[in-house]
């Protein structure tokens, strides 16, 4: 009798660690490249823009967070942890340091820009300042 699922043969292992061998040859064990990039969202209300960045397994006390000459930078690294012992296969998650850079807009109260992290999301708020507003009297 003809075997109707001939691939499925390739598949049939004597132990589990059978299953990692065809693994790594039927493809390459891959890394993520070196450099991390977050994702951010950004979100404008009447009073302020909202940043929220994706940094899971990002320590936020190795998170930086700068203001300087009208930018927002934030910069830090994640780490890639492999315990001592344990192989790597494949790796698609995103390692390594990481700088995003974002120009603030001119009016940025800059002194009321807030950063809080929760739950691996960095949340920062950069305010807007209020344009001042001035009735002037019309002279006759």
């Amino acid at each position: 009798m003809a075997n109707l699922y001939p691939s499925f043969s390739r598949w049939a292992f004597s132990s589990p660690y059978d299953l990692f061998s065809q693994m790594e040859r039927s493809s390459k064990v891959s890394e993520a490249p070196r450099t991390y990039q977050p994702a951010v969202d950004i979100v404008q209300s009447d009073t302020a823009f909202y940043l929220t960045v994706d940094l899971p397994g990002v320590d936020p006390a190795k998170v930086e967070v700068e203001v300087a000459e009208g930018q927002l930078h934030l910069r830090g690294e994640r780490a890639e942890p492999v315990a001592e012992g344990r192989t790597l296969h494949r790796r698609e998650r995103g390692v390594g340091k990481f700088e995003r850079t974002f120009s603030l807009p001119k009016n940025t109260d800059v002194d009321a820009i807030s950063v809080q992290a929760v739950h691996g999301v960095l949340e920062v708020t950069i305010p807007l300042e209020k344009p001042a507003r001035r009735i002037l009297p019309v002279a006759t």
